[in-house]
């Protein structure tokens, strides 16, 4: 296949997985007690970052009691996925719309899956495998399901597809080189955020260490 046949499949595939997940995607609502639950705790952090803009040197200096003024704060945070419902309040920021930004961040985060599923799949088995991923993620019933929900599955996923990606790089460069440091690092941080955005996910970081 040529490379522009390649690069407009990619892009026809890509425009379609993101049609799919961002269509009308503010119609959605919130409609699992899961989804309620992550919102009242982008909420909370919303509030928190709001806070610490205005008060952060206030709080450092202690001339704020901290612990009395987050009893203020909206929602709730129960820290079980702490990355994820932080990405979910940084979105907010960003689109100025708490209602939606979960969902949001998780179509965005869907799209990076898809990408970096496509990218190992090319790395490994060559650009044909990459497309076909691609394409089978992007009508797949179940992940375009969680793609347009507040599952922390899809962010810790695009993490851990990130991860291997750049895991297997460094295997594609010699051992002693600085580039093999890098993709090392990168896939640890990436294996690290996987955890941190789903708490189930906790044995990622040690399956790279045990593998290595």
């Amino acid at each position: 296949m040529t490379t522009l046949v390649l690069a407009g499949t990619a892009a026809a595939i890509f425009a379609v997985a993101g049609t799919l997940r961002f269509w009308r995607l503010s119609g959605r609502g919130v409609l699992l007690w899961d989804d309620g639950l992550r919102m009242r705790e982008a909420i909370f952090c919303s509030d928190l970052f709001t806070f610490l803009s205005r008060h952060l040197k206030d709080v450092l200096a202690r001339k704020i009691d901290f612990e009395k003024e987050a009893r203020k704060f909206r929602g709730r945070f129960i820290f079980e996925n702490p990355l994820n419902i932080i990405i979910y309040a940084l979105t907010h920021k960003v689109t100025g719309n708490i209602d939606n930004s979960a969902l949001t961040a998780n179509a965005v985060f869907s799209l990076l899956g898809i990408a970096g599923t496509s990218l190992l799949a090319w790395q490994m088995f060559g650009p044909v495998t990459a497309l076909f991923a691609a394409f089978i993620l992007t009508v797949s019933g179940y992940f375009f399901m969680y793609s347009r929900s507040v599952h922390a599955e899809v962010t810790s996923g695009a993490f851990l597809i990130w991860g291997t990606l750049f895991y297997w790089m460094s295997a594609a460069v010699p051992a002693v080189s600085e580039m093999s440091f890098v993709w090392i690092f990168l896939a640890g941080i990436c294996a690290g955020c996987a955890m941190c955005a789903n708490a189930r996910q906790f044995h990622v970081p040690p399956l790279f260490v045990l593998f290595e």
